[in-house]
């Protein structure tokens, strides 16, 4: 019998937030975009013009999202639970 691979512990719990590399040079070869690597916690459901999607984020991440939208986003926060 095979040997199965566990899955890690945070597999798809990872909060999917990118943001831009602050040390982005283009003649090197770092990435222009970073993903965090923390821990997601809070699901959200964002509405948008066009769509409604949910997205996973850590804790800081998630606050840096509702300061967008209270300083004015085109989207909405609908609702946000803890995973």
């Amino acid at each position: 019998m095979p040997k199965q691979h566990p899955r890690p512990a945070a597999m798809g719990y990872q909060c999917d937030n990118v943001f831009r590399n602050p040390n982005y040079d283009p003649d090197s070869n770092a990435p222009l975009l970073l993903r965090c690597h923390d821990a997601a916690t809070v699901r959200l459901i964002i509405n948008t013009l066009d769509d409604t999607y949910s997205v996973k984020r850590c804790d800081v991440c998630a606050e840096v999202l509702r300061a967008r939208v209270s300083l004015g986003a085109t989207f909405e926060i609908v609702s946000g639970q803890k995973i």
